[in-house]
This record gives C-alpha cells, structure tokens and sequence, in this order.
C-alpha cells in the first residue's frame, strides 16, 4: 500500500518590516510578523496588562530611542483632547499624493505617546520644524491642489500630529532581540513560485485609499457635507471606476466603513 504523505502548511517567512504593534506582539507573545496588508485583515491587539514599561516593551522603547532599532512613519491627524481616535492618514506629502513614510528621531521616543494598538506614535509640533513631516498642515498642502481641498475641511488648532503607521525593520530588530527565531531564508525560485501558485488575497494592488480620502474630501469642499452616507458613497464610487476600472471598485461595504470614518470626523469639529 502506498502512503500518501500530509501535505505540511508552507511555512511563512518574515517581512523585511513590520509595524510596531505585530514587533509588540512577537515580543510579548512569540508571534511572528506577516506582512503589514495581511495583519490589517485581521489584527490582534495587545491586552492592557501588556502594556507597561517593566516588561519587553520598556526595552523595546529604550532600543528605539537609543538608536540601535531605527523606525519610520507615515504622517496621520488625529482629534486633539481624544486620544482614542483612530489616526487619519495625511496622503499629502507629495506631487504624486502617496502616503510617504518619513525616519522617526529617536529622541521622539516616549512610551506614553505610543498608541500601541493603532501602531502610531504622537509627536508635538514645534517652532525648529525645518523638514517633512514636521511642517505645518498649510505648508504640507501647499504644492498639492487635491491636499489643499483636504486641508481646508480641518482645522490644524484641532489636530495633533502622529508617525503612522510606524514601521521597524526586521534586520535591526532581531539584532537587538537576537532570542527570536530568526527568518526562514527562500531561494527566489521558491518565493517566485509561491507567489504564482497563491490566489491574490488582501487589498487589491489598485487600491490607493488616501487617494480616495482626498477625493472625498476635495467632493465635500465643493458640494459641503452630503445629506446622506451613501451619497458621498456613489459619488466615491463613480470616481473611484475612473481611477481603478469598473472591474476593481471596492465593496460598498468597504467603501461605506472607509467614508464614514471621514465623516464622523468632519461632524465632530463643525
């Protein structure tokens, strides 16, 4: 009788970065980072009691503002006296309005100001801004008709700023965890197999959603707050065929989720 061996699960293999949180989570928890697109799928968020300076956070902390781990951050808005609110992408950095990931000082570095959960750390505006990101909102939009739409629908007095999300590379990371497992190392051949025989899954490529929040908030500067959700939705729906073909618009159950976040936030500051 001839056996037929079990298929084992291919195993994964670590990005080369990952956002803070997913670093969190194989600190405290031992689990391995996937790529950032895969875990905002499904995220798993750390328990209070996890949070505390005492334990592999605190000397995580210390390894980013010591220098020894390096990070990056992309430039988010979020409401002033609410510090629960999700940060709000900022996709004006740019001529091409690509979200753009900015080095972290690592005197920047304080516990109380990481938002763990959200992977993002909040930053104080300062007179020596000299440089993206530390600019004001006007300055960020300046060169960008589209962003100019976006910044006139905020107000900066009632926005602080945060790096998000807030990336580390693997490299460093393990060097100053080196207790970790290290990364499976794939020949191109197998990941360029790999990739051929997987179905594509996540995100579509197309999708460019700070694009699309600027275009929602560029809709709303011309025609002012839509009398209905699925209003601002159809409009986004139309622009959005135009931008990524009638065969890639998103669910609306996506796009509805994606405006309203826009909109509770727009309500809340008039």
């Amino acid at each position: 009788m001839i056996e037929h061996a079990t298929p084992r699960r291919a195993q994964r293999s670590i990005p080369d970065a990952f956002n803070i949180l997913q670093a969190a989570l194989w600190l405290i928890r031992g689990r391995k980072p996937v790529e950032d697109s895969a875990f905002a799928g499904a995220p798993i968020q750390l328990a209070s009691d996890e949070i505390n300076m005492s334990g592999p956070l605190g000397d995580f902390i210390y390894a980013l503002r010591s220098g020894e781990i390096p990070a990056s951050g992309g430039v988010a808005a979020r409401l002033l006296n609410q510090p629960n609110s999700p940060p709000l992408p900022l996709p004006i950095l740019s001529p091409n309005e690509k979200h753009e990931l900015f080095p972290i000082k690592s005197h920047d570095w304080y516990f109380d100001q990481v938002d763990w959960n959200r992977y993002c750390l909040d930053y104080f505006p300062t007179e020596s801004w000299g440089s993206a990101p530390l600019m004001p909102l006007s300055i960020l939009c300046s060169e960008n008709p589209r962003a100019q739409a976006f910044c006139r629908m905020y107000n900066d007095e009632k926005y602080s700023f945060s790096y998000f999300p807030v990336v580390v590379p693997r490299e460093e990371f393990l060097r100053t965890f080196p207790h970790l497992p290290a990364p499976e190392h794939r020949s191109p051949e197998a990941s360029e197999a790999g990739i051929k025989g997987r179905p594509n899954v996540g995100r579509p490529k197309g999708f460019d959603w700070e694009w699309m929040y600027i275009e929602a908030a560029a809709w709303i500067f011309e025609n002012g707050l839509p009398e209905t959700q699925q209003q601002l939705i159809d409009a986004m729906v139309v622009r959005c065929s135009e931008r990524w073909g009638k065969d890639r618009i998103p669910a609306d159950s996506t796009l509805k989720a994606k405006i309203r976040v826009l909109l509770d936030r727009l309500r809340d500051t008039n």
